[in-house]
């Protein structure tokens, strides 16, 4: 029995320097990374950075955080922020958010207030903690602009999982229900409805290098492949579905060939004429082909292929295609 008893008091022993060891290994890191923030020019600032949950968990929170770029025009705050991992498995975290925090982008605050926002990533067990699988999640979320604007989502599931076979290769999901637009975005748009029933996206992507902690917020990789394995859109009385691929050159200049449905497609018209994606002296021509090419119908099947940097809707050029760099 005293053997018995010594040994639990040495393994206990073990596990106890295990744990703390690891906790100053985990508030290092963090410590490394708000270093090489600062190093690329972000300014940092926090009230505190602790590490608790003794003995099976590493419970990480700082407080009253505020990260904002050099130039000002990119940033984020919160009142805190928590990062919660298993003992024996540092390498998965679940990050959870405030209700209320402050994103800046390109020198616009936003106020994001939002239900139970969680994240989760898991990352390669190596020094270049490589992602291997990422999720958020969210109720009903709010977005206000300090220029008067507001849009939300009622729920939201975004994914991110690399792909085993390598080459920079990930898996992308994301499901929305409930979008509400921003009043701006339906006076351009002319349109009555604010109400985007909902998105879905499935997507294979590829980058030019891999997500891991060497990726800075304003210096991410590079998009050079896209495959489309679903896309939805649903917007009463519209429905808009896609896929297919695409190649992304070394300049952003893609090729290959999208495949789009739509309901409705005199709507759709409408809404790509008020966005300035369709010129209004081509919209005329831009109708007829549709019209012949949905028989009559309601619904239209059409590609949008992309080749030698232009891009055309089924048999009707439309310019220039975008870069996506």
């Amino acid at each position: 029995m005293r053997r018995l008893t010594f040994l639990v008091l040495i393994l206990a022993g073990i596990y106890s320097g295990y744990w703390f060891v690891g906790a100053q290994a985990v508030e290092r890191a963090a410590a490394h990374g708000i270093a090489t923030l600062r190093d690329q020019g972000w300014q940092v600032s926090y009230d505190d950075l602790n590490t608790r949950g003794f003995p099976s968990r590493f419970d990480t929170t700082v407080t009253d955080v505020k990260l904002t770029r050099a130039d000002g025009l990119l940033g984020w705050s919160a009142p805190f922020a928590q990062l919660f991992a298993l003992s024996y498995q540092p390498n998965k975290v679940i990050a959870i958010l405030p209700r209320q925090q402050s994103v800046t982008l390109q020198g616009q605050r936003i106020l994001v207030e939002s239900e139970d926002l969680r994240a989760s990533v898991g990352a390669g067990v190596s020094t270049d903690m490589p992602l291997e699988t990422a999720t958020m999640e969210a109720g009903a979320t709010t977005l206000t602009s300090e220029f008067g604007w507001s849009a939300g989502v009622d729920r939201m599931l975004a994914a991110v999982r690399v792909q085993e076979d390598g080459g920079n290769l990930y898996d992308v999901y994301l499901d929305t229900d409930q979008i509400a637009l921003p009043q701006a975005l339906l006076d351009v748009l002319q349109l009555e409805n604010g109400q985007v029933e909902g998105v879905v996206l499935d997507a294979n992507v590829g980058l030019d290098r891999p997500l891991d902690r060497h990726i800075a917020p304003d210096a991410l990789p590079a998009l050079r492949s896209l495959k489309l394995n679903r896309f939805e859109l649903r917007y009463d009385p519209v429905v808009i579905r896609a896929d297919g691929s695409l190649q992304i050159d070394e300049l952003g200049v893609p090729s290959g060939r999208i495949d789009l449905e739509t309901t409705e497609w005199r709507v759709v018209v409408e809404m790509l004429v008020n966005m300035g994606v369709i010129d209004s002296g081509v919209s005329g021509t831009v109708e007829r082909v549709a019209a012949t090419l949905a028989q009559g119908e309601d619904s239209l099947k059409i590609p949008l292929s992309f080749q030698n940097g232009f891009v055309s809707l089924g048999p009707l050029p439309l310019g220039q295609a975008p870069r996506l760099r």
